[in-house]
Order: C-alpha cells, then structure tokens, then sequence
C-alpha cells in the first residue's frame, strides 16, 4: 500500500467542498483509493477514482466545532432513535438513521447551511 497527497485538490463527492487533508491511497490488487474529510458535511468519505464511485466511511460525523467524534448520548436515545453529540459542544447533536444515514438534529441551523 502507498498513500499520496502531492498537489492534487480533493473535492467533496457530495457538495464538492475542498477536503485539504485528502490522500490517495493505492491497494495492491484493488488500484486507488481517495480518502478525505468534509467539513461541511461533516462525513469521511473514499472514492473510487476509476469508476467516481463514493460512499461514506461508517464512521460517526466529526463536531464542526472541535473536529471530535460526535458519541452516543443515552439520555437522548431509545431503542428507534439513536443520537450523537459531541461531548464538549452540547449543540452538536446528529440522529442515526441506519445504513449509514446521519441526520443533523442540533438546536441550531444545520453547520453545512452556512458554508
């Protein structure tokens, strides 16, 4: 396995946001990879750069505010609905909709409307 970053700009999948701290990853036997974090959508995301397939690492979104994993906040959750918050930032809460959906559902506007 090799990663490269070089000069190459990565961009969001979703919202074509720039992911500064994006790489390419190339896996013997599987080619390429790029990896990357987006801050406005608060999502890791890998992509093929073959074919421009993407999908969201399944991973809990990162705080807008920190940068921390949001966790699981049990007082908040039941057994249909899960959420996560950040454990320093109270207002950065996001709900877990299965199959790696994540819905922002903090006591603010959502971080990603006003990028």
């Amino acid at each position: 396995m090799t990663t490269t970053n070089g000069s190459r700009t990565y961009l969001c999948p979703v919202c074509s946001e720039p992911m500064p701290d994006g790489l390419t990853v190339k896996w013997l036997g599987h080619g390429p990879r790029e990896h990357g974090y987006c801050a406005r959508c608060s999502r890791r995301y890998e992509t093929d750069p073959l074919t421009g397939e993407h999908r969201s690492d399944s991973w809990a979104p990162l705080c807008h505010e920190c940068g921390a994993e949001v966790l699981l906040d049990k007082v908040r959750s039941d057994l249909v609905d899960r959420y996560y918050m950040c454990r320093d930032h109270p207002a950065e809460v996001w709900k877990f909709q299965g199959d790696d959906r994540w819905q922002w559902a903090g006591d603010r506007e959502s971080p990603s409307a006003h990028r």
